[in-house]
């Protein structure tokens, strides 16, 4: 069997420095600030709206997204990627219809809305459950993806890789991702440069991708039986991020 690569030393202290960074923002963060739960919770409301938005796009990119994207692009083509419009028509509706109802209320959580909308406690009970419970499915899904690829180039198990990934309060996490995010741009920037060089150039690449019929942007084909065309790739875009923006993100 191939003998797999294993981090270098600049890998382990790149590695473990992000790891070291997130600790210190938690422990500053604890002791400076999450005196009352609008301050753990929500950061007093005073947070940078660019990091707060990073933090949000940070969410998003995750294990699963590039690891599992990349592959379904890879097999079935770059249909997929006009969900890309559906993302912009979905957050423009969170951002015309959900933000101007729900900000000016000054709640901690959506769930706070369900109750004063329906005036039930009730309601809000069984979707915090329906949520809480794709939420752990989610992460777990998202620690395993990740435990892979980190098994993968480190002598670490699964189980290591979880331990160290699962181990403050909003404004904490929110100055986390900002530097995840930093870290996983220019990791993802010299992937791309990296490959296109390996590849041969740029054009070389999309004759590539041309040759094994892969681009594909503009599949009209009204058809159910189509695993990606300009339709559903684009309501389905539009139906996640609308509610993911308006509804979920502010549970």
């Amino acid at each position: 069997m191939e003998e797999k690569e294993i981090f270098s030393v600049l890998d382990y202290v790149l590695f473990f420095g992000l790891l070291c960074i997130s600790i210190i923002i938690g422990i500053v963060s604890a002791f400076k600030g999450n005196r009352s739960p609008e301050e753990f919770l929500l950061g007093n409301r005073s947070l940078n709206p660019f990091v707060v938005s990073m933090s949000l796009l940070t969410s998003f990119v995750s294990a699963t997204n590039l690891v599992g994207l990349t592959t379904e692009v890879y097999l079935h083509g770059s249909q997929l990627s006009m969900m890309s419009i559906g993302c912009v028509l979905g957050i423009s509706f969170a951002l015309i219809f959900g933000v101007p109802i729900i900000f000016p209320l000054r709640l901690t959580s959506i769930l706070e809305y369900y109750e004063l909308r329906f005036r039930t406690s009730i309601l809000p009970q069984i979707l915090l459950l329906i949520v809480s419970l794709s939420l752990f499915v989610n992460i777990g899904v998202c620690l395993f993806a990740t435990a892979i690829a980190l098994s993968t180039v480190t002598p670490f198990g699964y189980e290591t890789c979880i331990l160290i990934m699962g181990v403050g309060g909003m404004r904490a996490v929110v100055w986390t991702d900002l530097i995840q995010f930093i870290v996983m741009m220019v990791g993802i920037l010299i992937y791309i440069i990296a490959g296109v060089i390996q590849a041969g150039g740029l054009g070389n690449v999309i004759s590539i991708a041309e040759k094994g019929q892969r681009l594909e942007f503009f599949n009209m084909n009204p058809s159910l039986y189509e695993r990606h065309n300009f339709y559903n790739t684009i309501i389905f875009g539009a139906f996640f991020h609308g509610s993911i923006f308006s509804l979920l993100k502010n549970i």
